[in-house]
């Protein structure tokens, strides 16, 4: 059976291919395989409900495409060109993105659970409502990418730039955004409870209304240069969770190095110390200091 394959926009025929299958969808998607097969440029194409199961779609140009409704679980779109496509509703369950160009998309409700998307660029895409459960976003770019009520939980999201994302009402349980890059990202109301967020950049980020992880793992993201008063503070804090608080006076005094080589503990606070300001602070509790944190981080919350 003759099935064309048209262009979304004007609808005309972008290629063509003799192919059987039992469903429409099934027909489709043997014809997109065949055009990828015979390197024929699908950007604009209309691919709505293709059945793209496991289809190898690496570095093809898919840009603007429309493929809302379409079956692409475990397909291979590594480096795939999907900038501007049209992914609501998609299945892309275990799919592998990595380093796919999907900047601008519309992937809202698209299913991406378990999907591998390390270094994929989302920039400014529309992830809205989508699951992303388990899905692998190492390195991956969201820069300003929309994730409104996302579920993210499990998700792997180390070293991701999210930064002025809108993450309000997204899931994020036990998700790992250690070095992730949050600053200016809006968190209202997010489920954080369990994330990772070691080494993250949560500068002017929006916390109000958010299921924050424990004070002492909040702790652990990355503060930087602080106040005098807080720095003090968090290192009494810090050598108060240290096995040799002597360590800290040899330390100080240019006499030992830093008190964490060779203990099998890590910190308890990340941020840079001043060796002048040991013994003028106070022990406070992971709560207060968190408070004063976002207070110097211009975080709301």
């Amino acid at each position: 059976m003759k099935v064309e394959i048209k262009n979304y926009f004007r609808c005309e025929v972008i290629f063509s291919a003799d192919v059987d299958g039992e469903t429409e969808s099934i027909r489709l998607g043997l014809a997109v395989k065949a055009a990828i097969k015979a390197d024929a440029n699908l950007s604009d194409a209309n691919l709505s409900d293709a059945n793209l199961s496991d289809a190898n779609l690496s570095d093809a140009n898919l840009s603007d495409a429309n493929l809302s409704d379409a079956n692409l679980s475990y397909a291979n779109l590594f480096g795939a060109n999907l900038s501007g496509a049209n992914l609501s509703d998609a299945n892309l369950f275990g799919a592998n993105l990595s380093y796919a160009n999907l900047s601008g998309a519309n992937l809202s409700y698209a299913n991406l659970s378990y999907a591998n998307l390390t270094g994929a660029n989302l920039n400014g895409a529309n992830l809205t409502r989508a699951d992303l459960t388990g899905a692998n976003l190492t390195r991956a770019n969201l820069n300003g990418a929309n994730l409104t009520g996302a579920n993210l939980s499990y998700a792997n999201l180390f070293g991701a730039n999210l930064s002025g994302a809108n993450l309000s009402g997204a899931n994020l349980r036990y998700a790992n955004l250690s070095d992730a890059n949050l600053r200016y990202a809006n968190l209202f109301g997010a489920n954080l409870s369990g994330a990772n967020l070691s080494d993250a950049n949560l500068s002017y980020a929006n916390l109000s209304g958010a299921n924050l992880p424990s004070p002492t793992t909040l702790l652990l993201s990355a503060w930087g240069t602080l106040s005098t008063e807080l720095t003090a503070d968090l290192m009494e804090y810090d050598a108060a969770s240290h096995p040799d608080r002597a360590a800290f006076d040899k330390w100080a005094n240019g006499g030992g190095p830093c008190p964490y080589q060779d203990v099998k503990v890590q910190r308890a606070a990340n941020f840079r110390e001043n060796k002048e300001l040991w013994g003028k602070g106070k022990l406070r509790g992971a709560y207060s200091l968190m408070l004063d944190l976002f207070k110097e981080a211009n975080i709301k919350f």
